[in-house]
């Protein structure tokens, strides 16, 4: 599935002006702090609206300015992975999944009950977020992402809140996880080894606009 991007978005003291197309299945959005990769998340989301433009997932339009399109974000299926999660608390990991699907509550349930074991959640389905490690929360909301039954995951720095010792063993049971999701993928990160271990095309953005787009296969050096 391809992803086409072309969006402005200024405010008073930072402009967004980026535009891309590919049919990379994973790709990645890297730059420093404050360069746009949140927002950019944001605007094909639908949490923001840009100023003008186009976004759209395959032949599917999810935001043309001059056609008067904007839907809403529930309507778009692009899972939003936060970087704290955004698990219910008051929820297990079990309810917290439940509560994306639709259908009758023993088909709802037997859903759940394969995205616990896709997601190496067995044995915690009765937890609350805040008896689960970081890594556990992870997947639980990932788990909850992929209920939902998404076009596309957009992950934004999915590290950032696990620690350092753990973080290469969660990448890439991450990846291996997401082997077989068959929609794009696009994960925002500052972190150079995270971009290219998780993706095929890295684009990156320096003040708002990119800067430059690499293949993995071109960028080993």
């Amino acid at each position: 599935m391809s992803i086409k991007i072309d969006v402005k978005k200024k405010y008073k003291d930072f402009s967004l002006d980026v535009s891309f197309e590919t049919e990379a299945r994973h790709i990645g959005v890297m730059g420093r702090s404050g360069s746009g990769k949140s927002l950019l998340l944001k605007c094909i989301s639908g949490i923001v609206r840009p100023d003008e433009g186009v976004i759209a997932l395959g032949e599917r339009e999810l935001f043309n300015s001059h056609k008067g399109i904007n839907i809403k974000t529930a309507k778009r299926k692009t899972g939003y992975l936060f970087q704290n999660y955004a698990l219910f608390p008051a929820m297990t990991v079990r309810e917290n999944i439940m509560c994306v699907l639709s259908g009758g509550r023993e088909q709802k349930r037997a859903e759940a009950e394969a995205l616990i074991d896709k997601f190496n959640l067995r044995g915690l389905e009765g937890h609350l977020p805040s008896q689960l490690s970081g890594g556990e929360q992870q997947r639980c909301a990932l788990a909850r992402m992929m209920a939902s039954k998404p076009d596309a995951i957009l992950l934004d720095e999915p590290f950032s809140a696990l620690d350092e010792d753990m973080r290469d063993d969660v990448m890439y049971e991450l990846k291996a996880m997401l082997s077989d999701y068959k929609g794009v993928i696009m994960t925002v990160s500052h972190r150079r080894e995270e971009i290219y271990a998780m993706s095929d095309e890295v684009i990156m953005l320096e003040k708002g606009v990119v800067s430059d787009i690499k293949t993995i296969n071109d960028s080993n050096g």
